[in-house]
């Protein structure tokens, strides 16, 4: 029995835009490819903890911290499905006071208000901003613009986001989790949003959906394009397709 369906993952898993073009509300993770696979697997609750933007080590680690806390406060693990949802590669977060910092006025404002909805989420929660090539945070002080991206991206480009240096990392990442999940007895699948991992690794296992040649988005693109939103996410269409894949899969590989 699945009494918790938990996920995590990034805007896809999150299900921006779903409900409309430029939506980020959290209502719409009523809406995404998750919640369907839930409500197939009657579970009685159910916990998407996905943010716009997350990296992989954000999902690997709060993945990680949710489920102990969970069995911190007596829930059986093995009564909790997992989905993951990898994000893209390129990807970092960074220490949000550290950055805002540089900003002038911008530590005050922040701690005046703290609801204005150009505050990150992970930024509230955790202290920390996700920044990737094509978002960050970007603020605008008397005419001069303050760019997280112009601060970080020069050199995670340059020297981090590599193939040499990112496919490693990541491959650690979903056999630590996976192993973490089989320790605890959890049922889970993992399935990217975003990018897919190179043929070199050996990521053969029923718990993983076509991670080397596949990708929620990528589905989408190629089967939705008209569902296709203006901040290149999708309208529940997609979400609700993809997920009767995934359930397909599931029970195929009797893996609830």
């Amino acid at each position: 029995m699945n009494k918790i369906f938990y996920t995590n993952g990034d805007s896809f898993v999150f299900g921006m835009e779903c409900i409309a073009s430029t939506d980020k509300s959290e209502e719409n993770k009523m809406y995404a490819f998750p919640k369907y696979i839930s409500d197939h697997l009657h579970a009685e609750t159910y916990i998407n903890n996905a943010y716009l933007g997350a990296t992989n080590d954000f999902i690997y680690k709060n993945t990680i911290f949710d489920l102990l806390e969970l069995e911190k406060n007596g829930q059986d693990l093995s009564e909790v499905f997992v989905l993951i949802g990898w994000s893209s590669l390129n990807r970092i977060e960074i220490d949000g006071d550290r950055w805002y910092s540089l900003v002038p006025g911008a530590l005050r404002f922040i701690h005046n208000n703290r609801h204005h909805p150009e505050i990150p989420a992970e930024y509230l929660d955790f202290g920390t901003i996700f920044v990737n090539p094509s978002s960050g945070q970007l603020i605008n002080v008397d005419d001069v613009v303050y760019d997280s991206k112009d601060e970080v991206i020069p050199f995670t480009a340059h020297y981090l986001w590599t193939d040499i240096v990112q496919q490693p990392q990541q491959y650690a990442r979903i056999i630590a989790l996976h192993e973490f999940l089989k320790a605890k007895k959890c049922k889970h699948l993992f399935v990217n949003t975003v990018d897919s991992m190179n043929n070199q690794l050996d990521l053969n296992s029923k718990n993983f959906y076509k991670l080397q040649s596949d990708s929620f988005s990528k589905y989408a693109v190629a089967n939705y394009p008209k569902e296709q939103q203006e901040m290149y996410h999708f309208s529940k269409v997609p979400h609700e397709a993809y997920a009767q894949i995934l359930i397909n899969y599931i029970e195929q590989e009797k893996l609830s």
